[in-house]
């Protein structure tokens, strides 16, 4: 939908649409969402998009100055995102004492070239299985 929010809004204000690079560098605490039915609930979908910000089209939606870096991407759907909901003391990380719920991927969507390729290879919630793909990892 990038390049229909660019066109209705202009080329003068699409620079305002979907900022984030911005705010973060403002000290702003920007959560990702995948809630529906407003947004794709394909999470790593939307960190690629937040990374390159590329439309169907190929344009970069507002510039490249926006495009977060991988690792500030993946922080929108984990800690940012528990900060936001006022639950990091429980979620949003690898830690001692919180619910360890956590994708186990492909590769690292830090650095992989399409974080929107990456296969789910299990999830678990509360540190138990709620997903396994691959029988290897629960061995």
């Amino acid at each position: 939908m990038g390049d229909q929010f660019a066109e209705r809004v202009g080329e003068r204000r699409e620079g305002w649409l979907y900022r984030g690079k911005s705010l973060l560098d403002e000290g702003v605490l920007v959560a990702g969402s995948s809630d529906l039915p407003v947004a794709d609930n394909n999470v790593r979908r939307a960190m690629e998009s937040a990374v390159t910000r590329r439309t169907d089209g190929g344009k970069v939606l507002g510039g490249e100055d926006e495009c977060l870096p991988a690792l500030e991407a993946l922080k929108l759907y984990t800690i940012n995102a528990a900060k936001a909901t006022g639950q990091d003391n429980s979620r949003g990380s690898l830690s001692t004492g919180k619910l360890a719920d956590f994708v186990v991927l492909s590769a690292s969507p830090l650095e992989t070239p399409s974080i929107s390729d990456l296969q789910i290879h299990a999830t678990f919630v509360g540190g138990n299985p709620s997903f396994i793909r691959t029988p290897a990892l629960t061995e």
